[in-house]
């Protein structure tokens, strides 16, 4: 039974002061004419978008001839368009700056509204939740005009579709913030990363010597097995639940067809040996079971080298470019473990000295940390709001 005050349409139920419409009542779906490979250019005057690149860097250029003659003479998106991704990753959008720029035909469109309709604020957080039009129990591969012209759509009054946009806008602008935060959070532990584990830079009340050591003279590659029964499947460490770019990890959701696992203890250094270049690393907190596709970097003294010092040193990007360079392998490339333990580390003689820069690592780390926390809850903020707000759920009048 709806409730009063709203109404059941092809999209479901939504308010009844609302539409439901199919794309080609209101809008024409518009592209850039067609530049072949011979018109562009690795440098030049007016960058060229193609699906690769749309969102990012252009690759191709145009000259400002062909760009003039083509947007005078065919269809060119207005300032305030909204363009979107019929190929590729599908559903993609940017919205038109004006500036000078190309877009590559029929992957890359946007849409000719009608503004007595629709705004393009409002359409552009639309298309996050927007249920394309297909055949029953298809997939959908490409958005064909055929697709996006038959799609329904839910329109609000537009006084309410522009306070919904501005809403919406708002969270955007946060999230935004907060992703710069913490990209210059990761950008000075990188930097302090290269001054304190290189001497560069040594902590005030430091001033002893430093040594180099062999991985393998610091710590072993323990593989003894335990029996699945013994660990808590929550957290087994495969390589597709580490995290690139030392994210950490994420629990396990997938069940074993196996007995036994690779151990790992409280403290261990869990490496995934697949595509090193993902740079997948893990500082254990707990004991457990992994795959054996991940290697497990156990400190075999604790007078010689801090456990979590040695995870910073392997965390840094001059290692993995290293054992990328001896990997096995080109598609799915394997670090090569003899040449792993190898690998040269530079260490402060003094523990002490170790764990005061350890310490001055993990404070940032927990900076991160809380950063990265705030920004997934922002964002957990803004799909319970598109998902009300863009249903009529919760009305903003």
């Amino acid at each position: 039974m709806v409730k009063p005050g709203y109404k059941k349409t092809e999209i479901g139920v939504i308010p009844e002061d609302w539409d439901a419409k199919q794309i080609r009542t209101f809008a024409k779906i518009c592209m850039c004419k067609r530049v072949f490979s011979n018109q562009t250019s690795e440098t030049g005057d007016i960058p060229f978008y193609k699906i690769g690149t749309f969102g990012g860097r252009p690759d191709a250029y145009i000259s400002k001839a062909l760009y003039a003659k083509y947007k005078e003479k065919y269809s060119f998106p207005s300032k305030g368009d909204v363009l979107i991704s019929a190929a590729g990753t599908l559903g993609r959008t940017v919205v038109f700056d004006g500036a000078d720029s190309y877009y590559q035909d029929s992957n890359i469109v946007w849409l000719d509204i009608d503004k007595t309709i629709m705004s393009n604020e409002y359409l552009k957080h639309y298309y996050e939740v927007i249920r394309w039009s297909a055949s029953e129990g298809s997939t959908i591969s490409r958005l064909y005009n055929g697709i996006i012209e038959s799609t329904y759509v839910a329109i609000p009054p537009l006084e309410e579709q522009h306070r919904i946009a501005e809403a919406l806008s708002d969270m955007d602008e946060l999230i935004a913030t907060l992703e710069k935060m913490l990209a210059k959070k990761k950008a000075i532990k990188q930097g302090v990363m290269q001054e304190l584990l290189t001497g560069k830079r040594r902590l005030p009340g430091f001033s002893g010597k430093w040594r180099t050591n062999r991985l393998e003279e610091l710590a072993e590659f323990p593989t003894s097995s335990i029996s699945l029964e013994q660990t808590d499947l929550r957290y087994y460490i495969g390589t597709d639940n580490m995290i690139s770019h030392v994210g950490g990890v994420r629990e396990n959701e997938l069940a074993l067809e196996y007995n036994f696992v690779r151990e790992y203890r409280k403290r261990d250094i869990l490496l995934s040996n697949i595509r090193p270049y993902l740079q997948k690393i893990w500082y254990a907190d707990k004991n457990g079971g992994c795959s054996n596709d991940v290697l497990v970097i156990r400190v075999t003294s604790n007078d010689l080298i801090v456990p979590n010092y040695l995870f910073f040193l392997l965390s840094q990007q001059s290692f993995f470019d290293e054992v990328m360079l001896s990997a096995i392998g080109t598609k799915m490339p394997r670090g090569d473990k003899s040449v792993i333990k190898k690998h040269q580390l530079y260490v402060p003689c003094d523990i002490k000295e170790q764990e005061a820069i350890v310490s001055v690592l993990s404070s940032i780390e927990k900076e991160i940390a809380y950063s990265n926390k705030k920004l997934k809850k922002a964002m957990k903020i803004k799909q319970g709001m598109m998902q009300q707000l863009l249903a009529g759920t919760i009305r903003i009048i």
